[in-house]
Protein backbone atom coordinates (compact mmCIF):
# COMPACT_ATOMS: atom_id res chain seq x y z
CA UNK A 1 0.00 0.00 0.00
CA UNK A 2 1.58 3.52 -0.89
CA UNK A 3 1.87 5.99 1.85
CA UNK A 4 2.51 9.62 2.50
CA UNK A 5 5.79 9.98 4.06
CA UNK A 6 7.37 12.38 6.38
CA UNK A 7 10.87 13.51 5.65
CA UNK A 8 13.84 14.24 7.89
CA UNK A 9 15.64 16.64 5.86
CA UNK A 10 19.84 16.63 5.39
CA UNK A 11 21.25 19.60 6.96
CA UNK A 12 24.06 21.56 5.41
CA UNK A 13 26.53 23.71 7.71
CA UNK A 14 28.25 26.36 5.84
CA UNK A 15 30.74 29.80 6.92
CA UNK A 16 27.35 31.95 5.69
CA UNK A 17 24.34 29.46 7.79
CA UNK A 18 22.37 31.09 10.84
CA UNK A 19 19.80 29.75 13.46
CA UNK A 20 16.14 30.44 12.09
CA UNK A 21 16.04 26.49 10.71
CA UNK A 22 16.27 24.95 14.08
CA UNK A 23 14.34 27.72 15.51
CA UNK A 24 11.39 28.20 13.52
CA UNK A 25 11.49 25.67 10.96
CA UNK A 26 12.31 22.70 13.96
CA UNK A 27 15.05 21.05 12.01
CA UNK A 28 17.02 18.63 13.65
CA UNK A 29 20.38 18.45 13.72
CA UNK A 30 23.58 18.63 15.80
CA UNK A 31 25.70 21.43 13.98
CA UNK A 32 25.40 24.60 15.51
CA UNK A 33 24.41 26.64 12.38
CA UNK A 34 22.06 25.10 9.45
CA UNK A 35 22.55 26.96 6.16
CA UNK A 36 20.41 24.20 4.39
CA UNK A 37 18.22 21.77 4.89
CA UNK A 38 17.64 19.41 1.57
CA UNK A 39 14.01 18.38 2.55
CA UNK A 40 13.41 15.92 -0.13
CA UNK A 41 17.14 14.71 -1.58
CA UNK A 42 18.12 11.49 -3.18
CA UNK A 43 21.43 13.19 -3.87
CA UNK A 44 23.86 10.42 -3.40
CA UNK A 45 25.33 10.60 0.51
CA UNK A 46 23.40 13.68 1.20
CA UNK A 47 19.63 12.30 1.42
CA UNK A 48 16.46 12.53 2.97
CA UNK A 49 15.01 10.10 5.66
CA UNK A 50 12.02 9.16 5.87
CA UNK A 51 10.75 9.61 9.16
CA UNK A 52 7.70 7.21 10.22
CA UNK A 53 5.75 4.48 8.54
CA UNK A 54 6.56 1.56 6.66
CA UNK A 55 9.78 2.58 6.03
CA UNK A 56 11.01 4.46 8.63
CA UNK A 57 15.10 5.22 8.60
CA UNK A 58 15.45 4.77 5.53
CA UNK A 59 17.29 6.67 2.98
CA UNK A 60 15.44 8.09 0.27
CA UNK A 61 17.38 6.06 -2.18
CA UNK A 62 16.12 2.95 -0.07
CA UNK A 63 13.19 3.92 -0.12
CA UNK A 64 12.94 3.75 -3.69
CA UNK A 65 14.40 0.59 -3.77
CA UNK A 66 12.37 -0.59 -1.53
CA UNK A 67 8.75 1.03 -2.05
CA UNK A 68 9.46 0.88 -6.60
CA UNK A 69 9.84 3.45 -9.03
CA UNK A 70 6.03 3.22 -9.61
CA UNK A 71 5.71 5.88 -6.57
CA UNK A 72 7.46 8.47 -9.05
CA UNK A 73 5.24 8.22 -11.29
CA UNK A 74 5.38 7.97 -15.22
CA UNK A 75 7.59 11.75 -15.73
CA UNK A 76 10.06 10.60 -13.54
CA UNK A 77 11.63 8.76 -16.62
CA UNK A 78 15.68 7.05 -15.98
CA UNK A 79 17.33 6.03 -12.95
CA UNK A 80 18.74 9.65 -11.72
CA UNK A 81 15.78 11.08 -9.07
CA UNK A 82 14.61 14.91 -10.64
CA UNK A 83 14.78 17.45 -8.35
CA UNK A 84 16.20 19.13 -4.95
CA UNK A 85 14.06 21.09 -2.74
CA UNK A 86 15.78 23.11 0.16
CA UNK A 87 15.37 25.28 2.69
CA UNK A 88 18.17 27.87 2.95
CA UNK A 89 19.00 30.48 5.83
CA UNK A 90 21.32 32.98 4.04
CA UNK A 91 22.35 34.50 7.73
CA UNK A 92 25.38 36.13 5.34
CA UNK A 93 25.74 36.47 1.62
CA UNK A 94 26.23 33.41 -0.52
CA UNK A 95 29.20 33.27 -3.53
CA UNK A 96 28.14 34.90 -6.44
CA UNK A 97 27.99 31.67 -8.59
CA UNK A 98 26.52 30.05 -11.81
CA UNK A 99 25.15 26.29 -12.29
CA UNK A 100 26.07 24.72 -15.77
CA UNK A 101 22.72 23.48 -18.16
CA UNK A 102 21.90 19.59 -18.39
CA UNK A 103 24.40 19.36 -21.82
CA UNK A 104 27.66 20.56 -19.72
CA UNK A 105 26.56 19.09 -16.47
CA UNK A 106 26.34 15.73 -17.58
CA UNK A 107 29.34 15.97 -20.04
CA UNK A 108 31.52 17.07 -17.37
CA UNK A 109 30.13 15.96 -14.07
CA UNK A 110 28.73 13.60 -14.68
CA UNK A 111 25.42 14.70 -13.27
CA UNK A 112 22.29 17.02 -14.48
CA UNK A 113 22.90 20.81 -14.39
CA UNK A 114 20.78 23.30 -12.09
CA UNK A 115 17.50 25.54 -12.84
CA UNK A 116 16.00 26.43 -10.02
CA UNK A 117 13.36 28.74 -8.47
CA UNK A 118 13.65 30.62 -5.37
CA UNK A 119 10.58 31.53 -2.90
CA UNK A 120 11.60 34.46 -0.53
CA UNK A 121 9.99 32.96 2.74
CA UNK A 122 11.16 35.67 4.88
CA UNK A 123 13.32 38.71 4.35
CA UNK A 124 14.94 41.49 6.26
CA UNK A 125 14.52 44.93 5.28
CA UNK A 126 16.63 46.10 2.70
CA UNK A 127 18.26 42.24 1.85
CA UNK A 128 18.60 41.75 -1.93
CA UNK A 129 19.53 39.21 -4.31
CA UNK A 130 21.71 39.02 -7.55
CA UNK A 131 20.48 37.81 -10.49
CA UNK A 132 21.87 38.39 -14.23
CA UNK A 133 24.44 40.96 -15.54
CA UNK A 134 22.94 44.35 -15.53
CA UNK A 135 24.42 45.35 -19.48
CA UNK A 136 26.37 42.28 -21.72
CA UNK A 137 29.57 41.74 -21.10
CA UNK A 138 32.74 39.91 -23.07
CA UNK A 139 34.44 37.05 -21.49
CA UNK A 140 37.12 39.19 -21.11
CA UNK A 141 35.26 42.14 -18.98
CA UNK A 142 34.36 39.23 -16.60
CA UNK A 143 37.19 38.25 -16.18
CA UNK A 144 38.86 41.66 -15.37
CA UNK A 145 36.01 42.15 -12.93
CA UNK A 146 36.74 38.66 -11.21
CA UNK A 147 40.12 40.19 -10.56
CA UNK A 148 39.54 43.67 -9.57
CA UNK A 149 36.45 43.17 -7.87
CA UNK A 150 34.32 45.31 -10.35
CA UNK A 151 32.20 42.25 -11.41
CA UNK A 152 29.76 43.26 -8.46
CA UNK A 153 29.43 46.52 -10.35
CA UNK A 154 27.94 44.43 -14.14
CA UNK A 155 24.90 42.61 -12.08
CA UNK A 156 21.46 43.36 -11.21
CA UNK A 157 20.56 44.02 -7.23
CA UNK A 158 17.14 43.05 -6.42
CA UNK A 159 15.35 43.86 -3.32
CA UNK A 160 13.35 40.97 -2.29
CA UNK A 161 10.34 40.80 0.50
CA UNK A 162 8.30 37.71 1.53
CA UNK A 163 6.60 36.45 -1.05
CA UNK A 164 8.36 37.48 -3.71
CA UNK A 165 9.45 34.54 -6.66
CA UNK A 166 12.46 34.32 -8.53
CA UNK A 167 13.60 31.82 -11.74
CA UNK A 168 16.80 31.43 -12.23
CA UNK A 169 17.61 29.57 -15.41
CA UNK A 170 20.90 27.43 -15.43
CA UNK A 171 23.79 30.02 -16.98
CA UNK A 172 22.75 32.32 -14.69
CA UNK A 173 24.80 34.39 -12.42
CA UNK A 174 23.06 34.70 -9.27
CA UNK A 175 24.15 35.19 -5.18
CA UNK A 176 21.62 35.33 -2.34
CA UNK A 177 22.34 38.36 -0.31
CA UNK A 178 22.37 38.52 3.67
CA UNK A 179 18.85 38.10 5.74
CA UNK A 180 17.03 35.97 3.49
CA UNK A 181 15.08 32.67 4.10
CA UNK A 182 13.75 30.54 1.34
CA UNK A 183 12.84 27.62 -0.38
CA UNK A 184 14.73 26.50 -3.28
CA UNK A 185 13.57 23.95 -5.30
CA UNK A 186 16.05 22.50 -8.23
CA UNK A 187 17.33 20.34 -10.39
CA UNK A 188 19.08 17.13 -8.27
CA UNK A 189 22.36 18.62 -9.03
CA UNK A 190 24.77 20.18 -7.03
CA UNK A 191 27.08 21.41 -8.77
CA UNK A 192 28.14 25.00 -8.43
CA UNK A 193 30.79 27.08 -9.89
CA UNK A 194 31.68 29.87 -7.58
CA UNK A 195 32.84 33.14 -8.89
CA UNK A 196 33.24 35.38 -6.59
CA UNK A 197 33.26 35.67 -3.03
CA UNK A 198 34.07 38.81 -0.94
CA UNK A 199 37.35 37.76 -0.06
CA UNK A 200 35.97 35.15 2.43
CA UNK A 201 38.10 32.04 3.91
CA UNK A 202 36.40 28.81 5.29
CA UNK A 203 37.04 26.98 8.24
CA UNK A 204 40.41 26.05 7.42
CA UNK A 205 41.57 29.54 7.54
CA UNK A 206 42.14 29.57 3.55
CA UNK A 207 40.24 31.36 0.88
CA UNK A 208 37.24 29.30 -0.71
CA UNK A 209 37.66 27.90 -3.87
CA UNK A 210 36.95 29.56 -7.42
CA UNK A 211 35.84 28.23 -10.09
CA UNK A 212 36.22 30.45 -12.80
CA UNK A 213 37.19 28.50 -15.76
CA UNK A 214 34.06 26.23 -15.61
CA UNK A 215 32.03 29.76 -15.06
CA UNK A 216 33.76 30.66 -18.29
CA UNK A 217 32.16 28.17 -20.02
CA UNK A 218 28.83 27.91 -19.12
CA UNK A 219 27.43 31.52 -18.04
CA UNK A 220 25.30 33.76 -19.84
CA UNK A 221 27.14 37.05 -20.48
CA UNK A 222 23.87 38.70 -22.13
CA UNK A 223 21.57 41.15 -19.94
CA UNK A 224 18.90 39.62 -18.37
CA UNK A 225 15.36 41.23 -16.60
CA UNK A 226 14.39 39.24 -13.59
CA UNK A 227 10.63 39.43 -12.44
CA UNK A 228 9.47 38.29 -8.60
CA UNK A 229 6.43 37.75 -9.68
CA UNK A 230 4.91 34.21 -9.45
CA UNK A 231 4.05 32.48 -12.89
CA UNK A 232 0.04 32.30 -12.18
CA UNK A 233 -2.79 34.29 -10.39
CA UNK A 234 -3.85 33.57 -6.92
CA UNK A 235 -7.25 31.63 -7.53
CA UNK A 236 -9.81 31.51 -4.68
CA UNK A 237 -11.11 27.91 -3.66
CA UNK A 238 -13.09 28.49 -0.59
CA UNK A 239 -11.05 27.44 2.59
CA UNK A 240 -7.87 28.12 0.59
CA UNK A 241 -6.20 29.81 -1.98
CA UNK A 242 -3.85 28.73 -4.70
CA UNK A 243 -1.08 30.31 -6.53
CA UNK A 244 1.13 28.69 -9.25
CA UNK A 245 4.81 30.18 -8.47
CA UNK A 246 6.81 28.72 -10.97
CA UNK A 247 6.64 26.20 -14.36
CA UNK A 248 9.42 24.94 -16.35
CA UNK A 249 10.37 21.34 -18.26
CA UNK A 250 11.48 20.09 -14.35
CA UNK A 251 8.88 20.88 -11.97
CA UNK A 252 5.65 22.83 -10.90
CA UNK A 253 5.64 24.75 -7.72
CA UNK A 254 2.26 26.03 -6.49
CA UNK A 255 1.77 27.25 -3.65
CA UNK A 256 -1.78 26.93 -1.01
CA UNK A 257 -2.40 29.48 1.70
CA UNK A 258 -5.56 27.12 3.58
CA UNK A 259 -7.77 28.19 6.36
CA UNK A 260 -9.89 24.79 7.00
CA UNK A 261 -9.40 21.77 4.42
CA UNK A 262 -7.44 21.26 0.90
CA UNK A 263 -8.74 18.59 -1.10
CA UNK A 264 -5.21 17.04 -3.29
CA UNK A 265 -4.40 13.93 -5.44
CA UNK A 266 -1.93 12.69 -7.21
CA UNK A 267 -2.32 10.59 -10.62
CA UNK A 268 -0.17 8.02 -12.15
CA UNK A 269 2.22 10.14 -13.95
CA UNK A 270 3.74 12.06 -10.50
CA UNK A 271 4.63 12.25 -7.05
CA UNK A 272 3.87 15.34 -5.26
CA UNK A 273 6.22 17.22 -2.36
CA UNK A 274 4.55 19.18 0.27
CA UNK A 275 6.75 21.62 1.82
CA UNK A 276 5.08 23.44 4.87
CA UNK A 277 6.35 27.00 5.57
CA UNK A 278 3.38 28.35 7.64
CA UNK A 279 1.07 27.48 10.56
CA UNK A 280 0.50 23.63 11.33
CA UNK A 281 -2.31 20.97 10.80
CA UNK A 282 -2.36 17.88 9.65
CA UNK A 283 -2.69 15.56 6.14
CA UNK A 284 -5.40 12.87 5.83
CA UNK A 285 -5.18 9.91 3.76
CA UNK A 286 -7.71 6.76 4.33
CA UNK A 287 -5.84 5.00 7.53
CA UNK A 288 -2.87 7.68 7.93
CA UNK A 289 -2.99 10.86 9.92
CA UNK A 290 0.01 12.63 9.94
CA UNK A 291 0.37 16.02 11.74
CA UNK A 292 2.24 18.55 9.78
CA UNK A 293 3.97 21.78 10.91
CA UNK A 294 6.02 24.91 9.83
CA UNK A 295 9.31 23.34 8.40
CA UNK A 296 7.62 19.45 7.45
CA UNK A 297 8.29 18.56 3.77
CA UNK A 298 6.23 15.19 2.58
CA UNK A 299 6.16 12.91 0.32
CA UNK A 300 3.33 11.53 -1.50
CA UNK A 301 3.59 9.03 -4.06
CA UNK A 302 2.10 9.03 -7.40
CA UNK A 303 -1.38 7.76 -7.53
CA UNK A 304 -2.49 8.82 -4.03
CA UNK A 305 -6.16 9.21 -5.18
CA UNK A 306 -7.26 11.43 -2.54
CA UNK A 307 -5.84 13.20 0.37
CA UNK A 308 -6.36 16.33 2.76
CA UNK A 309 -4.45 19.20 4.26
CA UNK A 310 -6.53 20.46 7.21
CA UNK A 311 -5.73 23.49 9.93
CA UNK A 312 -4.17 27.03 9.00
CA UNK A 313 -1.05 27.57 7.04
CA UNK A 314 0.83 27.35 4.39
CA UNK A 315 2.71 24.84 1.93
CA UNK A 316 4.51 24.91 -1.33
CA UNK A 317 3.28 21.79 -3.49
CA UNK A 318 5.71 20.38 -5.86
CA UNK A 319 4.90 18.41 -8.95
CA UNK A 320 6.80 17.26 -12.24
Amino acid sequence: MKEITRLLAYCVETIWGGVRLKEEYHKQSDLPKIAESWELSAYPGKECVIRDGTYAGYTFLEYLEAAGREVLGSKASGDWFPILIKIIDAARELSLQVHPDDAYGFRVEGEPGKTEIWYVLDAEEGAEVIFGFAKDVTKEAFARGIEDHSVLSMVNHVKVKRGDVIFVPAGTVHGIGAGITMAEIQENSNITYRIYDYGRVGADGKPRQLHVEQAKEVIRLTKQDVSVKPSGETISCGTYQKTELASCDYFTVTEYRYDGAVRLSTDETSFAALTFSEGAGEVVCQHQTLPVQKGDTLFVPAGINEYEVKGSGAFLLTTL
